[in-house]
């Protein structure tokens, strides 16, 4: 673990796929955080110059709310590029759940990175940690009506009584 200096730490650079900061987690954090509560260091990626934060967004905001000029950090050697791709997957285990929208974001950056190009859509998933389901309901939205729907049928066949 590294201490950084917050403002060493670059949040702008694409790796946050959440539409926004939760503010009422931030304030959740930063009074666990006073009351002494240990959390995970933050994740970054260090291109020699700069580091990229990739996990933690939540975590950086309310050490900085505190006061604190520094972070425990997990620094990986890698670039901005590396740091997106890493994001992609955060949160999927811990922290705030993924939302529709983060992951649907995910999965649009993974779609539109040209290292990508011609990957299947369980590949896009295994970097987004999403099933591949969720990939092809976001490359074509009909897909996922289409999959509800024939879940909503299955289910009543299911549910349905064989008569003897």
């Amino acid at each position: 673990m590294t201490m950084l200096k917050l403002s060493e730490i670059r949040i702008d650079g694409g790796t946050q796929f959440r539409p926004r900061i939760n503010q009422d987690k931030v304030k959740e954090y930063k009074e666990f955080m006073l009351d002494d509560a240990v959390f995970p260091p933050i994740s970054v990626k260090f291109d020699g110059s700069t580091y990229w934060l990739w996990d933690g967004f939540h975590r950086y905001f309310a050490i900085k709310e505190i006061g604190a000029k520094s972070i425990e950090s997990l620094v990986e050697p890698g670039t901005q590029k590396d740091a997106i791709r890493a994001a992609r997957k955060a949160n999927a285990h811990h922290g705030i759940e993924r939302d529709y929208e983060t992951k649907r974001n995910a999965v649009m950056d993974a779609l539109n990175d040209p290292y990508n190009e011609g990957a299947s859509d369980r590949e896009i998933a295994r970097q987004c940690d999403v099933s591949h389901s969720f990939v092809a309901s976001v490359k074509d939205p009909s897909m996922k009506t289409a999959s509800r729907v024939k879940r909503s049928i299955e289910k009543k066949v299911a549910s349905t009584p064989v008569e003897s």
